[in-house]
């Protein structure tokens, strides 16, 4: 009895040291690129879509171009086994994956930016626990919309943000997944019909809040046929699931009232679905609404001793002028 049970043992070890191989042979990729694009192709072609073999042609293409380095490609290589490791399928992470890379392509974005892209996005594969893939999953989403749709939040039938994807860099810091732009650039928000627009600013923004913090930039009343009236932003945060933000200290210029002063106040800017509480004057309805609260201290105001509403073509403003206590 003893002899048998060490034959079947023996049998068993065999069996086991004959299988291992031919599972590490599935799971891995070679270090030698191209062998991984061969063996990166066989896998995908498992799944049988044809979206992801058109992606693929388009990923093969690049390698063989050059377009994708060899260094940059091994990068690739050491992600996507790290995807198998973990147990992810060619569809939705592979295919999710390789729509990423051929958005950032596609919409120019330079090398240096991708290793960028790819250093957070390896610390998401490396926090996978449990095999709970979705923050990866979220995360080759959101990357999608942002070099796809150039939105930094994106919604169908909600407020959507929208920069140009070249001008911004993926990182982190102690808040955790941030997006930097350090180069001028629009920030616009759309919902429906409406949009507001601030120009020539630089900010950072965190995904996980929702949260943009701004430096600088200005908004115009183009909208409504005067681009001589201006708001100059400083530091200032948005909310992206609202459709409203307020600056603090931000500067007026309306010539037509304070010439070449600039006047400071609160500037509040918003979306709006519905018709407003005023009209412009040489249209119908107008879709957007804008306020200024302005504490003017010096001459200049065409306001009274007081405060008061006082309409301006295009937006309300509210001047008032400081009140002085006896001696």
């Amino acid at each position: 009895m003893n002899r048998l049970l060490g034959l079947l043992g023996g049998l068993l070890l065999i069996m086991l040291g004959s299988f291992t191989p031919m599972a590490a042979q599935e799971t891995d990729f070679t270090d030698d690129p191209s062998a991984f694009v061969g063996e990166l192709e066989t896998f995908l072609k498992k799944s049988e879509r044809k979206e992801l073999k058109d992606l693929f042609k388009e990923f093969e293409k690049r390698v063989r171009s050059g377009v994708i380095s060899p260094e940059l490609l091994l990068e690739i290589r050491e992600q996507a086994m790290l995807m198998r490791e973990s147990g992810m399928t060619a569809s939705p992470y592979f295919e999710d994956y390789l729509i990423a890379l051929d958005a950032m392509y596609a919409s120019g974005i330079r090398e240096g930016r991708i290793r960028e892209w790819m250093t957070v996005y390896m610390d998401e594969l490396r926090s996978i626990e449990k095999r709970k893939f979705n923050p990866v999953k979220e995360f080759l989403e959101f990357t999608q919309h942002f070099f796809l749709d150039h939105a930094l939040r994106y919604s169908k039938s909600g407020i959507t943000w929208l920069v140009d994807p070249r001008k911004g860099s993926f990182g982190r810091d102690t808040l955790g997944l941030v997006l930097t732009f350090e180069e001028q650039g629009d920030l616009v928000a759309t919902r429906k019909q409406d949009s507001i627009v601030i120009q020539s600013t630089t900010g950072r923004y965190y995904p996980a809040t929702d949260s943009w913090y701004g430096q600088g930039g200005q908004v115009d009343w183009s909208r409504f046929d005067h681009p001589e009236i201006k708001t100059d932003l400083k530091e200032y945060i948005i909310d992206f699931t609202q459709g409203v933000y307020t600056v603090e200290n931000a500067e007026l210029t309306y010539p037509l009232l304070f010439g070449d002063r600039k006047i400071i106040g609160q500037f509040n800017d918003r979306l709006v679905v519905r018709m407003p509480l005023w009209k412009a004057p040489t249209r119908s309805s107008n879709p957007m609404t804008r306020s200024w609260r302005s504490r003017i201290s010096e001459a200049g105001s065409t306001s009274k001793e007081g405060s008061g509403w006082k309409e301006c073509p295009s937006m309300d403003w509210q001047a008032r002028t400081p009140r002085h206590r006896s001696p």
